[in-house]
Formats: structure tokens, sequence, C-alpha cells
């Protein structure tokens, strides 16, 4: 097509330089196209804006009406000339093969054909701000960038709902000229901020869901002055407590204190230390279970759904017994067996073991003094805590 194209505009300069004028027809009933209102969008109309072109372009009377002009600009670039001339041609090409499209549907279609691969997002937390990369693309004009964010979600206690102020907050940036040496994007959103909730002694059953945010990135091009966007963008979730882990590792160590919540103030009970032996275990299980990119948050929640799937609650006397000796690592990634203290603690030994600190709690659950539960917290330097509680 681009080859007719190219001999037709060179046999209409010709045609100009002879002598051709071209007759200009009511512009009454003219549709978008049409630019002798002859009711057809076909070469007579590339002829015609050629002939205007040339006519504007060294500084002749068009004799044209500004609705003409309008009308001629089928790419929407403000300004009639002889690209408006090809897409005439282009589309005429499609009408006189079968093509049933107006030409406003017809050409938006063919500019948002443009060559695209889906963005791949990565985060990377850093001070509180957060950065978005994604593969550039040489196709793409520009990125349409919506954050969605879930302020907060429903609390759940043992038996009960506790709902929380809940609602969505969206932001929407565009995003042009951001390509880098590299050949990738970058964005940097500002600060987030994540509802925590309030410390209870009662132990809340999906406390670590409370946020959640997804970025929705569209690819679009300027067909003129005109944007076409896909119709698929890419997403990405982002879940705050992997910022969290991320920006706070700390030095692996051996330690995590208990304490004693039942009562009005939590008291100072042991403390539990990992052994050696423990740490080779979590070595071990981390080679056979994790890969090398795993984050420490990716790397907890695989264990969780590890011990989900292999643990078994030590429901009698006679099968606590059997592990009440062993460490909560042994018992819980050996043994397989035991009971909060057991898979709660395992999992508080592997956060100090991968370099965060961890305080164990004894307290109460299903709203009241008769069910003793054991769980722990990640305690993060920023005040937030993340809540280690299988609840097997």
């Amino acid at each position: 097509m681009k080859k007719i194209t190219s001999a037709f505009v060179v046999s209409v300069l010709c045609a100009l330089s002879a002598g051709f004028t071209s007759a200009f027809a009511d512009d009454s009933n003219m549709m978008f196209g049409d630019c002798n209102s002859d009711g057809m969008i076909d070469a007579t109309d590339a002829s015609d804006i050629l002939v205007y072109y040339s006519a504007v372009s060294t500084g002749g009377e068009t004799g044209w009406s500004e609705e003409k002009i309008i009308n001629s600009d089928v790419n929407y670039d403000g300004k009639v000339d002889a690209s408006d001339a090809s897409a005439v041609l282009t589309f005429y090409s499609y009408v006189s093969t079968g093509g049933k499209n107006s030409i406003e549907d017809f050409l938006t279609e063919e500019a948002g054909k443009f060559e695209f691969t889906m963005p791949e997002i990565k985060i990377s937390p850093r001070g509180g701000n957060v950065f978005l990369y994604w593969n550039e693309n040489d196709g793409a004009t520009g990125y349409d960038v919506k954050i969605i964010k879930n302020s907060a979600t429903e609390c759940e206690y043992y038996g009960s709902d506790i709902p929380y102020p809940s609602g969505y907050e969206q932001t929407v940036l565009d995003v042009q000229d951001c390509k880098r040496t590299d050949g990738r994007g970058i964005l940097t959103l500002p600060k987030l901020t994540f509802f925590q909730p309030s410390p209870n002694t009662y132990r809340f059953a999906n406390v670590n869901r409370f946020n959640d945010m997804t970025v929705e990135i569209t690819p679009y091009v300027m067909y003129g002055n005109k944007k076409i966007s896909r119709d698929y963008p890419a997403y990405y979730s982002i879940d705050p407590n992997e910022f969290l882990f991320r920006q706070y590792a700390g030095d692996s160590h051996n330690d995590f204190a208990v304490y004693d919540e039942q009562g009005d103030s939590p008291v100072f009970s042991w403390t539990s230390y990992i052994s050696n032996a423990d740490r080779k275990i979590l070595a071990d299980f981390e080679k056979e279970h994790f890969t090398g990119d795993m984050s420490a948050y990716q790397r907890l929640k695989a264990m969780e759904q590890w011990i989900y799937d292999n643990f078994t609650y030590a429901s009698t006397t006679e099968d606590y017994n059997k592990i009440a000796n062993s460490s909560y690592v042994n018992a819980t990634l050996v043994q397989k067996t035991g009971q909060c203290l057991q898979y709660d603690g395992a999992l508080a030994g592997y956060m100090v073991y991968k370099g965060y600190n961890v305080r164990m709690i004894q307290g109460w659950v299903f709203g009241s003094d008769n069910w003793q539960h054991f769980w722990a917290n990640v305690e993060f330097p920023n005040g937030n805590t993340y809540t280690l509680d299988l609840g097997i």
C-alpha cells in the first residue's frame, strides 16, 4: 500500500505542476473524509487533499471552508497534508476489498495496531518510595498508569467480624518520554501509607491482609491529537508487607522474647533460641523448597503454605509429649507435628534467622480467657507489625 500511495502522490503533484485544479463541491453534506462531498471516500478525495496541501504550502488560496478542513484532517493532527491523503487511500483500499468500518473506526483501529509487548512490572521499595519498572516499547508513545490502593479491608476476630474504615483511592498518571538508556521505563510513586490496626491482645485472623494496591499500566499511541490505548492493560498487585520486609531486613540472630499478654499488661516470660541444629534445618529447608530470587517475605509465605500442607496438629497429650522437648523448628519442619507454640514458634525462629525482630505472644482467642494461644509478631522499626499465626 505504501508503494501505491507514493505513486499516487507523485502523479497528483505532477498534475498540479501542469495546472491541475480540483472542483470543490458544496460542503453542506460532506461526511468525514469525503472532501468533494460525492458520498464516497476514494482517490479523488486524496487528490483534493493534496491540491489543498500544495496551495497552502505555496501561500495560495484554497477556497476551503473551516468545515472542509476539519473533515479532511482524518489523522487528527490539526493540519491537512500528504499524511491525510495517504490515510484516505489506505481506507479506500480497505473498502475496495470489502471493509465495512467507517473511516474513523478503521483509521483508529489501524493506529492501535502498534507493536507492543506486555510490560513486565517490578517494584523496588526504597525508603518508603516505590519505583515501578516496565519494559519499554518503541511502538508506544506513552503509558497511562493507574494506581488503585485499598486503604483497608475488614479485620476478623475469631468468632466475630470487626469492620474497619475501607475505601479505594485512585491516582491516574500519564507517562511520556520515560525511556532511559537501558531501554526501560521508570516511574517513582509518592510514599505509600497503609492502614494498620491498633495493638490488641486478641489475635487478628487476617491482620496481614489489611492493604493491597494494584498498578495498571496501559500503553498508548498518539494518532495526531487522538490518544489510542490498548484494550488490555498490564496489572501488578502489590502487597505492602513486601515493602516492610524488604526495607527492614537486618542481621541474622538467634533469639526472640516471649511475652504473656493474658493479663492487663505484657509480662516477659522467657527468651527462645534457635540453635545451630535449627539453623541447619532452616538452611536445608530453604535449599530444598526456595529459589534464589525469592524475597524473605515470599519465602515466609511459602513456608506457611508448606506447614499448612504437611503439619499435623498434636491433639492428644501422647502426641504432644513426642515433640515437647524438641525445638520449635525441629518439631514443625522435621517431625511435622505440634501445636501453635511449635508452628508459630518455627515461623518466629525463621524470621530471626532471616534478620527480623520478633516478639512471641501468649494470649487469648475467641474473645474469652478460656482459649490460650501462641502467636508472634514481626516488629519493624517504623512501628508496623506483621502477625505470624497459622491458626491450624
